[in-house]
């Protein structure tokens, strides 16, 4: 019954990790991919319906 118990929880320990991890990571590659297209170009001059670009393509990605 022991062996069970420590079984069930260095599994249920090592499934956190591994979650925690998949988050931290997801959450990083979100926030680049959000942020990469701002520091790889220019969007000066550019409306877009009277409204500045940037502004619009980070309301199209956060309602995506």
């Amino acid at each position: 019954m022991l062996k069970i118990n420590n079984l069930k929880n260095y599994s249920s320990r090592l499934l956190f990790i591994l979650w925690a991890g998949g988050a931290a990571l997801l959450s990083y590659s979100l926030v680049y991919a959000l942020r990469k297209p701002y520091t790889s170009a220019t969007f000066e001059g550019i409306q877009v319906f009277g409204v500045d670009y940037k502004v619009v393509v980070t309301i199209i990605q956060i309602l995506g």
